[in-house]
């Protein structure tokens, strides 16, 4: 029985430069949806208004499953992005048919921050800044 840890893994420096461009494609995405999860009155194309709550849900899911494929391709998928992504689901399924898109939008941002704030956590591996604000 080994009864020492198992080391975390550690990225390279190229790895970590691979991660860290793979997560700001990533935040830029989630940037846009919360940007077209407009209120109703600023609505200005006719795919706007065909848009619903569960649409952007879907995105934003769809979203972090491309990025987990993409870091497993690229060899940077990590142990503590699967907490990352428990910690953002908590806030995707909170989203819901009806709610007001203030509300979409904020859960969105919450499920972004969640995400990078976990990641953040593995500081031998994961270096990315990212604005936590919205405007």
């Amino acid at each position: 029985m080994n009864l020492h840890k198992e080391k975390p893994k550690r990225l390279t420096d190229n790895q970590r430069r691979v991660l860290a461009d793979l997560l700001k494609k990533h935040d830029k995405v989630l940037i846009v949806t919360i940007n077209k999860a407009k209120h109703s009155e600023d609505f200005i194309s006719a795919s706007d208004k065909l848009s619903t709550n569960l649409d952007f849900k879907k995105k934003v899911i769809s979203s972090f499953e491309k990025l987990k494929l993409a870091c497993i391709k690229q060899g940077v998928y990590l142990p503590i992005f699967e907490q990352a992504e428990k910690s953002a689901n908590y806030h995707i399924n909170a989203i819901i048919a009806g709610q007001p898109r203030e509300n979409v939008r904020w859960h969105i941002n919450s499920a972004r921050c969640a995400f990078f704030y976990t990641l953040l956590t593995d500081e031998n591996n994961v270096n990315f800044y990212f604005n936590h604000t919205i405007d």
